[in-house]
């Protein structure tokens, strides 16, 4: 059975690298929300096995979403990775110490954010499914190509 797994950020083009990179691994089901409200409905209906959440967002910041799922039953249970470009100490420590889960900076590496869910989710109790063979080619990490019209490297 496939880790369901919901990543909420405001940028289609991440949200549609890291559904392919991740989904590529095979044992993942990846789902996207757009915006922190489209988040949390989606966390009541799908009920994700994890959540993989941008900090800087319009209308409702990835802290305030985290705080919503830390602050009910049973989405408190449902652990989070927060991705963020944004690299300041305060946010930093209220989302690692006070809510206890991770924090990544952007770009990472697809393996590395494999790595961090399949401690997080052996860390919640959650048996991952066995590792499948390796890919054969998978997106190196997060960084956006370059957009239309832009000269190639």
């Amino acid at each position: 059975m496939a880790i369901q797994i919901l990543v909420i950020d405001d940028d289609p083009h991440l949200c549609q690298l890291l559904k392919r990179g991740l989904e590529h691994f095979g044992h993942y089901h990846v789902d996207v929300a757009l915006t922190g409200r489209e988040g949390l409905k989606k966390v009541r209906r799908i009920k994700p096995d994890l959540i993989i959440l941008d900090i800087h967002m319009p209308q409702m910041d990835g802290v305030e979403v985290l705080r919503t799922l830390k602050s009910t039953f049973p989405t408190s249970k449902i652990p989070v990775i927060m991705l963020s470009g944004l690299t300041d100490i305060a946010t930093k420590v209220e989302c690692n110490y006070e809510y206890g889960e991770e924090y990544i900076e952007k770009p990472v590496k697809l393996t590395v954010l494999n790595d961090r869910i399949l401690s997080i989710l052996k860390r919640y109790g959650r048996q991952p499914p066995p590792t499948p063979p390796a890919p054969e080619a998978e997106p190196a990490t997060t960084d956006h190509p370059p957009g239309p019209g832009a000269a190639a490297p």
